[in-house]
């Protein structure tokens, strides 16, 4: 089990992944924490490639792809479902998609 963080790779996306990158280092301490740049239409293939069920995800900058939009729901819920992913951005989401915020 580790932690990743996938941002993009512009500069809003690199200051919110050195905010988590500080933030995932305090709160596990013992646990190996990745970095990767994406971008939306790589998402998907970052995803998988990146991280593996039961990892702490943290998703950052990266818009929702509307081409991979269904794939991405359905990596979505598997890796939430096993660990935790957590996906924050400033995008609008594509229609039909609505975010729930958990506190």
């Amino acid at each position: 089990m580790k932690t990743v963080l996938l941002v993009h790779g512009d500069s809003d996306g690199v200051v919110s992944g050195a905010l988590a990158y500080k933030f995932f280092t305090i709160k596990h301490k013992n646990q190996p924490l990745e970095v990767f740049f994406s971008h939306p239409a790589g998402l998907h293939v970052d995803l998988k490639e990146f991280a593996t069920p039961g990892d702490t995800i943290f998703i950052a900058d990266i818009a929702l792809s509307e081409l991979h939009l269904e794939e991405l729901m359905k990596l979505f819920k598997k890796y939430n479902d096993k660990g935790e992913l957590i996906y924050v951005d400033h995008h609008p989401e594509p229609l039909g998609v609505s975010v729930r915020f958990r506190i």
